[in-house]
């Protein structure tokens, strides 16, 4: 029995890491293009000394600090556009692997290699992993928040350690993770209550984590969008159904994916029919595929990032699909669940 544990887990981590090397392989292909923009800054500002990146982050992208000193980190060894998007890429393919972890702390029956296909065909990954921006490293580190998360909730653990280390990590990447960190962190205080009850040092340091992390998010979301009209006319130039996509964007901007266009359907027409599944199958806990916790996690991970962005840019457009691509793998195993509930 030992044994026939051992062999399933090994095949498991066998099936993700050929996807991500094959996924890594594939995108290095198109790695060999002009540098936008958006990258150009990234590159410039990480190939600085370590005290001139810090002082010019401090006063335009300080919510991409952590981002911007690994890049920094990353470009000691070799000064090239294939080389710099090979960063992103590698954070990619690290997901791909990692998000196989999440499957198996899910439970999963079968197919738990599915997560890692679907990110891997994510257009919206496969565009962020080629562009030289935190966001495919906002990915990465977001699965490793999630599997922490479920970890805590399956033992008896009585601290949030690791937990918030990887949120201050993940905010520092990219501050608009916040919009799921913060619901996260709340309900996983909520349901291990029992154990930081008696705590109360640790139960007022998470409350002002919380608290504050809101306000920092609140606070550099203003500063960010301050006098920069292009976020309004974005916004509301795009049809609320496209914003509301989210990570099931079929946008792909400077690296165009063909057929793209149809990805949000597909997304759609699958999760309908794993919804349909699941109700049919609720009453019966035998049946259900993954915990109503966990489920409701993922979903959380997966929904809740698009459905606050596009909420606050109503009022004030903040809103730009990438901005959410920590948000795809999320997605990824809902969908993965669909599958495996209609199969």
């Amino acid at each position: 029995m030992h044994k026939t544990i051992i062999k399933k887990m090994s095949s498991l981590r066998t099936a993700s890491i050929w996807i991500s090397l094959f996924t890594v392989s594939i995108l290095l292909l198109f790695a060999n293009k002009p540098l936008f923009r958006d990258e150009a800054f990234s590159y410039y500002s990480s190939s600085q000394s370590l005290h001139d990146l810090v002082s010019e982050v401090k006063v335009t992208n300080i919510y991409y600090f952590s981002y911007y000193v690994t890049l920094h980190i990353w470009l000691y060894f070799a000064h090239n556009v294939i080389w710099a998007r090979l960063f992103s890429i590698t954070a990619l393919g690290l997901s791909i692997y990692e998000i196989g972890l999440t499957a198996r702390l899910l439970g999963l029956k079968s197919n738990r290699f599915l997560p890692s296909i679907f990110l891997a065909t994510s257009p919206l990954a496969i565009q962020e992993s080629l562009y030289l921006r935190p966001y495919a490293l906002s990915i990465l580190v977001s699965v490793v928040f999630i599997n922490q998360v479920i970890i805590f909730d399956k033992s008896k653990e009585h601290h949030l350690g690791k937990i918030f280390l990887i949120s201050l990590i993940l905010l520092s990447i990219d501050i608009h993770a916040v919009a799921f960190i913060f619901p996260i962190v709340f309900l996983v205080i909520i349901k291990k209550h029992k154990y930081t009850s008696g705590n109360v040092f640790l139960s007022i340091f998470q409350s002002i984590f919380l608290v504050l992390s809101f306000f920092i998010f609140s606070y550099f979301v203003n500063i960010q969008s301050e006098g920069d009209s292009w976020y309004s006319s974005y916004f509301h130039s795009i049809p609320l159904a496209i914003n509301l996509e989210g990570p099931a964007s079929s946008s792909t901007g400077l690296f165009p994916i063909a057929g793209s266009n149809l990805y949000p359907i597909g997304v759609l027409a699958l999760l309908s029919l794993g919804a349909i599944s699941y109700l049919a199958t609720r009453k019966n806990p035998s049946l259900r595929l993954v915990k109503r916790w966990d489920l409701g996690v993922i979903a959380t991970w997966a929904f809740l990032p698009t459905v606050a962005m596009v909420g606050i840019s109503l009022v004030h457009p903040i809103y730009i699909t990438r901005y959410i691509t920590y948000s795809v793998p999320g997605l990824a195993i809902l969908m993965a669940i669909a599958c495996e509930s209609i199969y």
